[in-house]
């Protein structure tokens, strides 16, 4: 690999091949753009650029894979209790619990919710 990808002994490729296809070369094009030793290859600005294009596709996918039932529900799991979502203008959902959340509506309580039966709720599913 040439060495505008290595830095140390560890190679830009060690790295993005644990991360997903858009995260990796996002990483690519920045390590061989960014580099503080100045053994950048090629259009800088144009390899940010496309690091940039990749990042917004990731995001894209995140945001459709976080709509789906599965997304929701892992993104529920990782919650800390305490923590609150809005899930429109009126009504949000707040972790109270290990796995429960509760369902807040304007002014007054829903009730109580796991964390499969919010994602099956939300979800775009």
């Amino acid at each position: 690999m040439s060495d505008y990808y290595k830095f140390g002994d560890v190679q830009v490729l060690d790295i993005s091949r644990h991360l997903t296809s858009n995260a990796g070369q996002a990483l690519q094009y920045i390590a061989r753009s960014s580099r503080l030793d100045g053994n950048n290859k090629g259009d800088t600005v144009g390899d940010l650029r496309k690091a940039i294009d990749f990042l917004r596709d990731e995001l894209k996918r995140v945001e459709v894979e976080n709509r789906t039932e599965a997304g929701l529900l892992r993104i529920f799991r990782n919650a800390n209790i305490g923590d609150h979502q809005t899930v429109d203008g009126n009504e949000y959902w707040r972790k109270v619990d290990d796995g429960i959340w509760k369902i807040i509506s304007g002014d007054r309580s829903l009730g109580l919710m796991d964390d499969e039966g919010l994602a099956k709720r939300l979800s775009n599913d």
